[in-house]
């Protein structure tokens, strides 16, 4: 998996270099460090991004969740979502965005985490009945 993402990485680092004159002055990349986001995390502790576009001014806001994300690409704040779940893709399109997937770098269909208060939560078994929330999007 880490092999993929950095030949993915390269490649569209490639490709990009090719069209050096269409590079903006300054770019906004989203930065999640939560778990599994482990290129991202690489990519910013490498600093791949910098060393690609020495001449492209970056920033890396600490926006974790899928809705602000898509939110934020309407608005020009960020120009890249590097971590940015499925649901809040097909969402923001169906209302009009116009998104360019860059490349995925994780799926994990069987695994997942929940987090609760109440200890005697311990299977997935043990919500039913229970109200489960979580933001929209994500």
């Amino acid at each position: 998996m880490k092999k993929l993402f950095f030949v993915i990485l390269l490649l569209t680092l490639l490709e990009q270099s090719a069209l050096a004159a269409d590079y903006p002055k300054k770019l906004a990349i989203t930065y999640v460090k939560a778990p599994l986001n482990v290129p991202s995390i690489v990519a910013k502790y490498n600093q791949s991004f910098e060393k690609a576009y020495p001449s492209v001014v970056l920033s890396f806001p600490e926006l974790t969740e899928g809705p602000r994300q898509t939110a934020a690409l309407a608005a020009n704040k960020i120009g890249i979502a590097s971590c940015l779940g499925s649901t809040s893709a097909i969402l923001a399109a169906s209302e009009g965005l116009d998104l360019k997937i860059l490349g995925i770098y994780s799926r994990a269909p069987k695994a997942f985490m929940i987090i609760v208060k109440n200890p005697a939560i311990k299977t997935i078994k043990d919500l039913k009945g229970k109200k489960v929330a979580g933001p929209k999007g994500t």
